[in-house]
């Protein structure tokens, strides 16, 4: 690097500077980038979507299995809830990431993926001050 080449930001594995960007070992020359933005990506739930309707299955399953043996119906019902706390337990669990994207003449690029929104915000500021250190 030379030493007109001003640092912007150098954490976490991250590095912006005056001439490139290097994101999880991968550089790209800076002169190349001609928009950055952040995007937040919801936090997929199908887990415990999943985990859900299987409660519910085995819920129903055991009522119906009452007939035959109370026994059976009770550790599939509790089996249900377990499974139901699952799935709750999984869904409070699940949070949103956000990534740094980068828009050059060869299309957009998913640059740097990270659940923490305030590192994010670092990294596109410090983007978009070196973007605009160069002229």
């Amino acid at each position: 690097m030379s030493d007109d080449d001003c640092i912007f930001l150098d954490e976490g594995g991250i590095l912006v500077s005056k001439t490139r960007f290097v994101s999880s070992g991968q550089t790209f020359a800076l002169a190349s980038i001609s928009s950055v933005r952040g995007v937040e990506v919801s936090a997929s739930h199908a887990a415990s979507i999943f985990l859900l309707i299987l409660c519910v299955s085995m819920v129903i399953f055991g009522l119906a299995a009452a007939e035959g043996s109370i026994r059976t119906s009770v550790v599939v019902c509790l089996a249900g809830g377990l499974l139901g706390t699952a799935a709750v337990m999984a869904s409070r669990s699940e949070k949103p990431h956000f990534v740094v994207m980068l828009t050059t003449a060869g299309g957009e690029t998913a640059a740097y993926r990270s659940p923490d929104k305030d590192f994010i915000e670092r990294v596109l500021g410090a983007l978009t001050e070196a973007i605009i250190s160069r002229g």
